[in-house]
């Protein structure tokens, strides 16, 4: 993958972790190095938030680390469980805040554009052998939450709510598009990865220092429902 020279995976103690879904996870990347862990599958955001910050510490210890060696915290803005993203987002800023460490925090439409782009190209992550992809969410309401990206995980709209056969039209209309709603790495995986991908192009990527995290949902009570947009 491409990613910064050594000496920045050396300098960067990056913690990462996802409570948006069910199956919650954990990332530390330390000294070029990656380590993970999951939270128990399918116990909901309320159990995930008495378990989350002792299995963040558990996974400091394996390294010999503190919370104050940590200078980056990624988490996702969803969209994804109301109470997980809030979780999340409240865990991220409070350690963002008494660390005075910096934040990383995409969309989960933009991680999964870019976790299906990093398995379909591995360790290249070249442009010209990408393909445009769209990412589609469950809401657990009979419909999903998508967004379709171009190749490099570049959005070609904005993000929509559709039912499967709106998702099945769309797609029958852009053949070369693939669908993704699943990758193999965990979420705080590949958000460690995201990271060191943006930090090589952009010096500070997404949200940084102690700016406020702010959810991204796509249900609210203007919402109107939008079509998805096409090459």
């Amino acid at each position: 993958m491409n990613t910064p020279s050594p000496d920045a995976h050396q300098s960067v103690k990056i913690l990462a972790f996802d409570t948006s879904g069910d199956e919650a996870s954990l990332a530390l990347g330390v000294a070029g190095k990656m380590h993970c862990a999951s939270l128990p599958f399918g116990t909901g955001p309320h159990s995930q938030a008495a378990c989350l910050f002792p299995m963040m510490q558990d996974l400091l210890k394996s390294e010999n680390l503190t919370f104050q060696d940590v200078n980056v915290i990624a988490t996702l803005t969803g969209p994804g469980s109301f109470t997980g993203i809030r979780l999340g987002l409240a865990a991220a800023q409070g350690l963002i805040l008494s660390l005075k460490a910096r934040s990383f925090a995409p969309t989960t439409f933009q991680l999964f554009a870019f976790g299906a782009w990093k398995e379909r190209c591995g360790t290249t992550l070249d442009c010209s052998s990408a393909r445009p992809c769209l990412v589609t969410l469950t809401t657990k309401r009979d419909s999903f939450y998508t967004q379709a990206f171009e190749k490099g995980c570049i959005p070609l709209g904005p993000a929509s709510i559709q039912t499967e056969d709106d998702i099945q039209a769309f797609l029958a209309l852009n053949p070369g598009m693939d669908r993704i709603g699943h990758l193999s790495a965990s979420s705080a995986e590949n958000l460690i990865h995201f990271y060191f991908h943006e930090l090589k192009s952009n010096p500070k990527p997404f949200s940084e220092g102690q700016k406020a995290l702010r959810p991204f949902y796509l249900h609210n009570p203007d919402f109107v429902k939008q079509k998805l947009w096409s090459l």
